[in-house]
């Protein structure tokens, strides 16, 4: 009787079939989980306007820039938690909240602090569930949430976006307790602040976390210098910033890549000291924001290296070609990177925190303002 089998050619040409189907079909399966990982992104953005949302249901007013939560009270920077913390009742994490509330906890390096809240995560940022800041007593889980601060470049006295906090952060023990001074400071908004519509206006969007300190990678990275400023050199007096901050944010295109690699991934430096999506709950703006100046995924630039400082905070996210983003009505879209942003409009200014008019950043810039008036023009 003759045996039939398959000859070795015939076995290595099977193989090689296989071999191409599975190198087409991995991509596919890549390409489908990335989508199930941005939509599960797009839920957790939705589930935090929506507790936006109940909360302005319950006291009239989204949450402020800056809280008192507790008796915690830091003696350089004043009341530090921010809007995620205002949110925990909201998004079933009331008990995190009364920890907070009861005591004299920390934003960071506590344990509510260094617990990881899902909702505050994207699936597709690898580094999201590592831990925050390495630097000693300063660890705290992380959050891709970025709360939206308009065309402006700060969150302190900041007219063009929804979320504010005004006057000096260094205040004494007594200046603490009075109400008039604390009234002051923490400034909430409510759904009247939105002249230009809630569909029309962003809250929430999604960034990229640095690995560590100094991260050189453009995304979680940020490049700091003194030349960010287009500015008269005056400083005011009450909150130590100049008083016309306007970044040159064409500048900062140009010049925060690392040119001598021509490799537009990498910073030419990373700050030593800022540390995006590295402190879920604290208040300073290089940590858990964004402004409507820079495109999405564009490099982020700040004006000196200490953790408080204002700049052009882009969202960035690792999905491909945009980011999602969470507007004022609840609703979440996608946001393409090749959005108009008028050019950047860098040489002339722009991104000050108390211009009034429309956005001078196009439709993104328009899209972050809360009063502009953008939503009247075609």
């Amino acid at each position: 009787m003759i045996r039939r089998a398959f000859t070795l050619v015939e076995l290595l040409v099977v193989i090689a079939i296989i071999g191409v189907l599975i190198a087409l079909l991995l991509p596919a399966v890549q390409a489908a989980r990335e989508a199930a990982r941005r939509m599960q992104c797009a839920n957790h953005m939705k589930q935090f306007t929506l507790a936006a949302h109940n909360h302005h249901d319950t006291r009239q007013v989204f949450p402020s820039g800056v809280a008192k939560i507790g008796n915690y009270w830091d003696s350089g920077g004043g009341w530090r938690f921010n809007v995620h913390a205002q949110l925990l009742p909201y998004l079933e994490q009331n008990p995190m909240y009364e920890q907070f509330a009861s005591g004299s906890l920390a934003p960071w390096n506590t344990n509510p602090a260094n617990t990881v809240i899902n909702t505050f995560l994207c699936p597709s940022d690898s580094y999201s569930k590592m831990p925050g800041r390495t630097t000693p007593s300063t660890s705290s889980a992380r959050t891709n949430l970025q709360i939206c601060l308009g065309d402006s470049v700060r969150m302190q006295g900041n007219a063009r976006g929804l979320f504010t906090w005004t006057g000096s952060a260094t205040v004494t023990t007594t200046q603490r307790d009075d109400g008039t001074l604390a009234a002051r400071l923490i400034m909430p908004k409510g759904m009247e602040s939105i002249i230009d519509g809630t569909s029309n206006t962003l809250f929430v969007s999604e960034g990229a976390t640095a690995q560590t300190i100094g991260e050189k990678v453009v995304k979680g990275g940020v490049y700091n210098n003194a030349s960010l400023q287009i500015s008269n050199g005056t400083v005011d007096p009450e909150t130590g910033h100049p008083a016309n901050c306007r970044p040159n944010v064409t500048w900062c295109i140009n010049n925060a890549f690392d040119t001598g690699t021509g490799n537009r991934s990498l910073l030419r430096s990373g700050s030593n000291d800022i540390f995006r999506g590295g402190r879920q709950f604290d208040r300073l703006q290089t940590y858990n924001s964004f402004n409507t100046i820079m495109p999405p995924n564009g490099p982020a630039c700040a004006q000196g290296n200490a953790e408080d400082r204002w700049g052009v905070y882009p969202p960035q996210s690792w999905h491909t070609g945009g980011v999602n983003c969470g507007y004022a009505d609840g609703s979440v879209h996608f946001v393409n990177d090749s959005i108009d942003t008028n050019g950047l409009n860098g040489t002339t200014g722009g991104g000050d925190p108390d211009y009034p008019g429309s956005s001078r950043f196009g439709v993104w810039g328009a899209l972050g303002s809360i009063n502009g008036g953008e939503s009247k023009t075609p």
